[in-house]
């Protein structure tokens, strides 16, 4: 978390409809708080916005060190991902096993999953907008 907050000091740029920003760090904080939260035989979530993201994360959490007791077990959910590679997800973690499940917020109201003890959701969405 210190990274993160160190990473942002200096940073005052204007976020604004025609200036969209998704804070820099926001990959290096996901991977400081997942540690802090994950618990074995368990689910946690992360929610952002798109593939490009979940893709990104998935790449940075690749090197996530096995904390003491606990393994992760790491799910990209999105509509691009194939099938098989996403049914693993509602299986129940064990063996001190934590399923770190990335998706985007359109899962928000579509998964239900076993043993979730947490969710990181960082308020990020992507939204289509058309100018008549």
């Amino acid at each position: 978390v210190g990274a993160f907050e160190s990473g942002c000091e200096g940073e005052k740029s204007e976020i604004s409809m025609s200036n969209p920003s998704i804070i820099k760090n926001v990959p290096e904080l996901a991977l400081a708080l997942v540690p802090i939260f994950a618990k074995p035989n368990s689910t946690l979530l992360v929610f952002l916005p798109g593939l490009a993201e979940l893709t990104g994360l998935s790449n940075i959490f690749s090197n996530l060190p096995e904390g003491e007791g606990i393994r992760y077990r790491l799910f990209v959910m999105h509509s691009q991902v194939p099938r098989a590679e996403q049914e693993a997800v509602f299986k129940q973690p064990d063996g001190g096993v934590c399923n770190v499940v990335l998706a985007s917020n359109i899962a928000e109201s579509s998964l239900t999953l076993p043993k979730v003890t947490a969710v990181l959701d960082f308020g990020l969405h992507r939204e289509v907008v058309y100018d008549a």
